[in-house]
């Protein structure tokens, strides 16, 4: 039962202010709402804002999803529900892990563990929707930019308030939750790693960003964000997510203009040692590289990996269908250190969801990076954000040997997005919305896309 008894302790003024805040939250969120598309703008700009309730791992962004859902199932009942190659392929994905592989748990242990239900199965099904929402109101090439764009300003907003309140912890003991055991900087995630893969994410696309074309101001902008999302994945002291972003940077290489690309990855070399001079100056440079270097976590890892491939090869059984969803964490030996997940996705979901899983999963994503690199080439306006997801699906590809992260939210966007590019790339209908004509009577036009195309002819560089 709620305890309102506080509310007599306020003073009337404050009593206003609070209600009035409430009040402009509600009629904020009932705008974003009532319109599919800003509901899946929210939605994009606020998935890196994450809480922890009893087992569930909440965020900022699930406000949205009951909302999405339903505009999901108008679109599906009005047929507009667009089920691109990903799409369907995580569609089958998840209605083998929700179906025969809890049931192999059930049959395993005999019931189905909280942590299942609670924590995976809630999870795809959320992803399903995303997904879904993100293929069907995304319908143009405007709106794909858009969706890209509130991503990686959302980002952007909460690493540099994750960073203020972390100055703030070391000076004024203020603001410490967006620390983790010490200095390591998680920002709004609950772990360091999750949070450095979101960023490294964030600023891959901003990356491919820069080189666009835009006035001096907000180029300007575009540097310091992509500065402080370096900075925020630095002092994460997260070896994952570093290695994630300098190879999401490394692919985007393959595509650009060699003699614009010099002068960017240049600059971008010049910016990161402005990073460590904070450190420098407080004196922590040597605590980041000692975590960067330390061998014992990677030592732990290593050894939950192993312990879960143990159990996957005790059987006939185990090898055909796996453990089951979440038997791991109920079955592992008490004399671990640390009792954890397994801490690879590719290991994760062959011991618990068997070979079947695997394959769906890897097949998932060899789709996803095929989609992303033929839009590459397309004519639509769409290569520099190609160009972004395909070196992003990249670098999760890393990402998942040292994390969990098939529930990171950036992984879904990023799997949404390669639809939308196969989407723009293979189907006339999507267009940008407005078109250029020009002498008609003569039977010559010319679409706003090629002439977007033509413009940024020299960013891309096929390799296939």
């Amino acid at each position: 039962m709620l305890d309102f008894s506080i509310l007599r302790h306020l003073s009337p003024i404050w009593l206003f202010v609070a209600l009035t805040v409430c009040t402009a939250v509600c009629i904020a969120f009932a705008y974003i709402v009532v319109s599919p598309w800003r509901c899946l703008l929210a939605w994009a700009a606020t998935i890196g804002f994450q809480v922890e309730v009893t087992q569930l791992h909440l965020g900022l962004s699930d406000l949205f999803v009951i909302p999405l859902a339903l505009w999901t199932l108008l679109y599906a009942v009005e047929d507009k529900v667009r089920l691109a190659p990903v799409f369907r392929l995580f569609l089958v994905f998840s209605g083998v892990f929700l179906t025969w592989s809890n049931l192999v748990t059930v049959v395993r242990i005999g019931y189905l563990p909280a942590w299942t239900y609670l924590n995976k199965d809630v999870g795809l099904c959320e992803m399903l929707v995303c997904l879904g929402a993100i293929v069907s109101i995304a319908d143009s090439r405007i709106k794909v930019q858009q969706l890209v764009h509130a991503f990686v300003a959302g980002g952007g907003i909460l690493n540099l308030l994750g960073i203020t309140l972390m100055l703030f912890s070391i000076t004024t003991g203020i603001g410490g939750f967006v620390l983790y055991g010490g200095l390591r900087y998680r920002g709004f995630l609950l772990d360091p790693n999750a949070w450095a893969g979101f960023l490294a994410v964030v600023a891959i696309l901003q990356f491919c960003l820069l080189f666009e074309q835009g006035n001096s101001l907000l180029i300007l902008i575009q540097w310091g964000n992509l500065a402080l999302l370096i900075a925020g994945i630095v002092l994460s002291m997260s070896r994952s997510g570093i290695v994630s972003l300098l190879i999401g940077l490394a692919v985007i290489a393959v595509f650009v203009d060699k003699k614009r690309g010099r002068r960017i990855y240049a600059t971008v070399i010049c910016v990161v040692p402005v990073v460590f001079i904070p450190l420098l100056l407080t004196g922590e440079f040597q605590q980041v590289s000692d975590r960067i270097l330390q061998a014992s976590s990677i030592s732990e890892r290593m050894l939950i990996n192993s312990a879960g491939l143990s159990m996957y090869m005790d059987s006939w059984s185990t090898y055909l269908f796996g453990l089951g969803i979440g038997t791991f964490l109920e079955k592992a030996d008490a004399s671990f250190s640390v009792i954890n997940q397994i801490h690879n996705t590719y290991i994760w979901l062959l011991v618990e969801g068997g070979p079947l899983l695997i394959m769906l999963f890897v097949v998932g994503l060899v789709r996803a990076l095929r989609q992303s690199a033929n839009a590459v080439r397309g004519t639509n306006g769409l290569s520099l954000y190609a160009i972004g997801a395909f070196a992003s699906i990249v670098s999760c590809l890393i990402f998942f040997t040292a994390i969990e992260g098939l529930y990171q939210r950036q992984v879904w966007l990023l799997l949404g997005l390669a639809d939308l590019l196969w989407l723009g790339y293979n189907r006339p209908s999507f267009q940008p919305q407005r078109l250029i004509s020009l002498r008609l009577e003569q039977g010559v036009e010319c679409d706003s896309a090629n002439y977007s195309a033509g413009s940024s002819s020299k960013l891309r560089r096929s390799f296939l």
